[in-house]
């Protein structure tokens, strides 16, 4: 298998478990007490242990280096992010 098509197949495995399960609660609290909002901790709780779990946490641990290695993603300065919801914050 190419590393080209291997990383798209990995790509939108981690989209579609990331988005999928969200999405099924999100049309749960729609159907059940959508006059409560009982499903965002639970996809705030979802969305937690799935990044952990890209992170390197939780089995197997045979392939935690190899999620840690993968995510490649680092935090942006608080700068960015705040310029990123509003470009009007800093002034650009």
């Amino acid at each position: 298998m190419s590393v080209i098509f291997q990383a798209v197949l990995l790509g939108m495995l981690v989209a579609f478990a990331g988005t999928v399960p969200r999405n099924l609660l999100f049309i749960a609290n729609l159907r059940y007490h959508p006059e409560l909002p009982w499903a965002i901790p639970l996809v705030a709780a979802y969305l937690w242990v799935f990044w952990r779990y890209l992170r390197g946490a939780g089995p197997p641990a045979s392939s935690a280096q190899f999620r840690r290695a993968q995510l490649r993603a680092t935090a942006l300065p608080m700068r960015l992010w705040a310029w990123g919801l509003r470009p009007d914050i800093c002034g650009e």
